[in-house]
């Protein structure tokens, strides 16, 4: 069972409207990731956007050096030497930071939504003029399944 919704965020949104905000953050960060890893930053996936999307917010208050900003050396020196899967320690990080299902404590998908959402922010201001990334959405959406559910015409 899914706990309540734990911040004004999550509250203020319908669930179609939370589908539709995460959709277009990872969708924004699939793009963020295909044109930097076609230019800046060959090799980058988008386990390593995740990864460093949590870094960051988890640096937030601690350090004003941005976790991108960092050097490799850098970076490895805040990971546990030996660890060879830096999303897997990202994520037990962030959990193990504010644990969820505690009152007043935002979901892990809410924060998770959210450091992705400033990472492809923070990447659309260095890479791409502050413009949002593009991703394949049809400007009159998606057409309807014929077996969908009342709820979803909206």
């Amino acid at each position: 069972m899914r706990n309540p919704p734990n911040d004004q965020h999550e509250l203020s949104m319908t669930m179609r409207d939370r589908v539709e905000e995460e959709s277009r953050v990872w969708l924004g960060v699939i793009s963020a990731v295909q044109y930097l890893s076609a230019t800046a930053r060959p090799g980058f996936t988008v386990s390593d956007a995740v990864a460093e999307a949590v870094q960051e917010a988890l640096l937030v208050g601690q350090s004003e050096t941005r976790w991108c900003e960092l050097t490799i050396s850098e970076r490895d020196e805040r990971i546990p030497t030996g660890e060879l899967d830096p999303l897997l320690w990202s994520l037990q990080r962030l959990v193990a930071v504010s644990p969820s299902g505690l009152v007043g404590v935002p979901s892990t998908a809410v924060r998770l939504t959210a450091s992705l959402r400033a990472w492809s922010l923070r990447m659309s201001e260095v890479f791409n003029d502050s413009a949002a990334w593009p991703h394949p959405v049809p400007e009159d959406g998606w057409e309807l399944h014929p077996d969908a559910p009342p709820e979803a015409a909206g």
